[in-house]
Formats: C-alpha cells, sequence, structure tokens
C-alpha cells in the first residue's frame, strides 16, 4: 500500500456521504490532537489547494477518532502557524 493510501481518512458529513481526505499533517498543540485534511475529491466551497483542519478526539475507552471541524479562528490560526512553522523546518 502507498503511503499516500495510508494517509486516507474518510469523514461522514450531515448528509450522511462518506468524504475521503489525505491527511497532510498532524499538528499536537498544548491544548489537542489535530489534523490537517485535504478532500480527495472536489467539494463545492473549498479550492483545489486548501485544506480542512479538525480537532482529534480520542475515545479512551476503544481508541477510535472522532474529528471535530475547528471554528475557533484563534485556534485555527495556531494550528496553521504550526503546520507552516513545521514546513518551513523541513524545507532547510
Amino acid at each position: 500500500m502507498s503511503e499516500e493510501l495510508e494517509n486516507v481518512v474518510t469523514l461522514t458529513n450531515s448528509k450522511g456521504e462518506n468524504i475521503d481526505f489525505i491527511e497532510c499533517a498532524a499538528i499536537s498543540l498544548p491544548h489537542g490532537f489535530y489534523s490537517i485534511l485535504k478532500p480527495l475529491n472536489k467539494i463545492e466551497g473549498i479550492e483545489d489547494d486548501e485544506a480542512i483542519a479538525f480537532k482529534v478526539i480520542v475515545d479512551p475507552k476503544d481508541n477510535t477518532h472522532s474529528y471535530e471541524l475547528i471554528i475557533d479562528e484563534e485556534i485555527l490560526q495556531e494550528v496553521f502557524d504550526e503546520y507552516n512553522k513545521v514546513c518551513d523546518e523541513e524545507e532547510k
């Protein structure tokens, strides 16, 4: 299996439709763990070069993951700032 396929996350939208994403990055911050996901197929309102940030919530009972869309602008900015910092470090 290719690395790209291993990083596929399937989420279900409010209409019950499954949407596949590639995980671009996993970001750990003091207040939580976040995932930056890019849709594999076109989603209305999201440009081809855009990604979406989610907070990852792990259920300690069964270790399952759920993804909560980040709507808080401050947290969203912090997640993408950390992502950009990591990308800049990797380029060096």
